[in-house]
């Protein structure tokens, strides 16, 4: 919701993309919710969030299309590129889906500055609805 916030906010695809990437970085340095203890990478509880942020994205971007329909696509682009960190994990979630092997071990700079500054916890989730709710309001405002 942040990088579709951005690309309401910034009209231009050139400064919105990289803003809404560097976006997911510094979220992720703020104390948010992830329970890799309890929710594996490779268990279906996992594979049911994924799918639930996958069906929360697209209602996101059928939204911009129906309250923005002159203004929708560098929003929805935006929010793909706040993601699209995370998506450097695919991998690992196929690895361990297949072979179990769920290990944060990574030879790529980007990923291991990635893994550094996650600050995750099970007892962040208050973050990330209060984050939720504040870009909900602010999204209803801005469309």
């Amino acid at each position: 919701m942040t990088g579709a916030l951005i690309g309401l906010t910034v009209s231009s695809p050139v400064i919105a993309l990289p803003l809404a990437v560097a976006s997911h970085f510094v979220l992720d340095s703020i104390p948010h919710y992830a329970d890799d203890e309890r929710v594996p990478i490779n268990s279906k509880i996992f594979a049911i969030e994924l799918a639930v942020d996958a069906l929360l994205c697209g209602l996101l971007v059928l939204a911009l299309m129906a309250r923005t329909p002159d203004n929708w696509f560098v929003p929805s682009l935006a929010a793909l590129a706040a993601a699209s960190p995370d998506f450097m994990s695919i991998a690992r979630y196929l690895r361990g889906i297949r072979r179990g092997d769920t290990s944060k071990d990574s030879k790529y700079t980007i990923r291991q500055f990635h893994t550094r500054i996650q600050n995750e916890s099970p007892k962040a989730w208050p973050v990330e609805v209060i984050w939720a709710l504040g870009c909900i309001v602010l999204l209803a405002r801005a469309t």
